[in-house]
C-alpha cells in the first residue's frame, strides 16, 4: 500500500514540474490553464494525501489492532502457558497426595491386621491360659480321685484284712470250743468210772 501511494506522488511531482517549465514559456492563456492544472493537480494531490493518511490511519489502525490482537493472542498463549505448567503441577502434586493417601490406607490397612493378629493371639493366649487352668483343675481332681481311690482300696484292704482277722477269730474260737469239748470228752473217759451212788 505504501508503494502505491508513492508512485502516486511520483506521478503528482512530475506534472507539477511539466507544468511549471510549460508556464515558463511566457504564454498567458496556457498559464491559466496551467494554473487551473496546477490546481487540479494540487487538489488531486491534496485528495491523494488525505486519502494516504487515512490509508496510513487504517493502516495504523489495522496494525495497532493487529498488535493488540497479537498481544492478545500471545496473553492468551502465556496464560494458557501458565495453565498448562499450573495443571502439570497440581497433576503432579495430586499424585503424590494420592502416593502418599496409598501408603497411608496401607500402613492403615496393615495396621489394622496387626491390631487383629494381636487380638486373635490375645484370645489364643486367653484361651490357652483357660485350657491351662481347666488342665491343672483336672489334675487336682485326678490327684483327689487317686487320694480317694487310695483311701477306697485301703478301706476295703482294712476290711477284708478285718474281715480275715475276725474269720481268723472265729475258726480260732471254734477250734478251742471243739478241742475242750474233745478234751473234756477225753478226761471223762479217761477218769475212773463214775458210779452212782444210789439211795438207799
Amino acid at each position: 500500500m505504501a508503494l502505491y501511494i508513492s508512485a502516486e506522488d511520483k506521478k503528482f511531482r512530475e506534472i507539477g514540474k511539466e507544468d511549471f517549465h510549460v508556464t515558463s514559456t511566457g504564454s498567458e492563456l496556457y498559464q491559466i490553464n496551467s494554473a487551473e492544472q496546477l490546481q487540479s493537480g494540487v487538489n488531486a494531490l491534496n485528495k491523494k494525501a488525505a486519502k494516504r493518511s487515512e490509508l496510513e490511519m487504517i493502516l495504523n489502525s489495522k496494525s495497532l489492532d493487529e498488535a493488540k490482537e497479537k498481544r492478545d493472542i500471545e496473553v492468551a498463549i502465556e496464560d494458557l502457558f501458565k495453565q498448562k505448567i499450573e495443571a502439570g503441577i497440581g497433576y503432579f502434586i495430586t499424585s503424590r497426595m494420592i502416593q502418599k493417601l496409598k501408603i497411608v490406607v496401607d500402613g492403615q490397612s496393615l495396621l489394622e491386621h496387626q491390631k487383629t493378629l494381636a487380638s486373635e493371639q490375645a484370645q489364643m493366649l486367653n484361651r490357652l491360659e483357660d485350657a491351662e487352668n481347666k488342665a491343672a483343675t483336672l489334675n487336682k481332681e485326678a490327684e483327689n480321685l487317686e487320694n480317694d481311690c487310695e483311701d477306697i482300696v485301703s478301706a476295703n484292704e482294712n476290711t477284708t484284712l478285718q474281715k480275715r482277722v475276725w474269720k481268723y477269730i472265729a475258726f480260732f474260737f471254734l477250734q478251742s470250743v471243739i478241742l475242750i469239748i474233745i478234751m473234756g470228752l477225753f478226761v471223762l473217759q479217761i477218769s475212773p468210772k463214775y458210779t452212782r451212788s444210789v439211795p438207799t
